[in-house]
């Protein structure tokens, strides 16, 4: 088996398993996609068996007291700017310009995202001017390999991903992974459970 071919089994499994799919169950609560909307009004009809009734009112109100407390338990632990302190005041300058109120935005909304799907992941990057930037990565995105059984060390990571493309003019959801690794980013396009390189 190569590589690739571990990969895209590995996505597959990842993909459909429980753990994913409460991340994004997670996610959804907390933008109002809950389960009263699906719910049903029933009763018991002939021969005990459940039946949806039809001709009474199936008021479904979502009061979205989750997304309330993920605010406020990220506003309590993350809400105030920390403090950057030091002898070195250059130092403490230059790191005060990496760790900004963009940078504070988004250690907020990743503990936001932490308490959503139990999993969040930042990204730091270099961007085309040559700055330090930081991504946030949701946790139903991103498949890590670890290098070690204490999880301290990445070997690589996979990120899946869908973004709106075109197949002539007509719209199109195309699935994109990414795979990170000590020797760069390598991009595919996740067709039919199997990678194909990204052109």
């Amino acid at each position: 088996m190569t590589e690739r071919e571990f990969l895209e089994r590995e996505i597959g499994r990842w993909l459909e398993s429980p753990s994913r799919q409460m991340m994004i169950t997670g996610q959804l609560y907390y933008e109002g996609e809950q389960d009263i909307l699906f719910r049903k009004r029933t009763a018991i009809g002939q021969g005990g068996r459940t039946e949806e009734i039809e001709n009474l009112p199936n008021n479904r109100v979502v009061d979205n007291q989750y997304a309330k407390l993920v605010n406020q338990k990220a506003d309590y632990l993350l809400g105030q700017p920390f403090v950057i302190r030091g002898d070195n005041a250059e130092y403490v300058r230059a790191l005060k310009k990496v760790f900004d109120k963009g940078f504070m935005k988004l250690l907020k909304n990743a503990g936001k995202g932490a308490l959503n799907c139990g999993i969040v992941w930042i990204y730091p990057y270099i961007d085309r001017r040559g700055d330090i930037r930081f991504k946030l990565i949701p946790g139903y995105e991103l498949l890590p390999f670890w290098k070690d059984s204490e999880h301290t060390e990445l070997d690589k990571a996979v990120r899946v991903y869908r973004i709106c493309g075109y197949e002539g003019k007509t719209p199109v959801l195309v699935q994109k992974a990414e795979i990170y690794s000590p020797e760069g980013v390598e991009r595919f396009v996740l067709e039919n459970g199997r990678l194909v390189p990204d052109t």
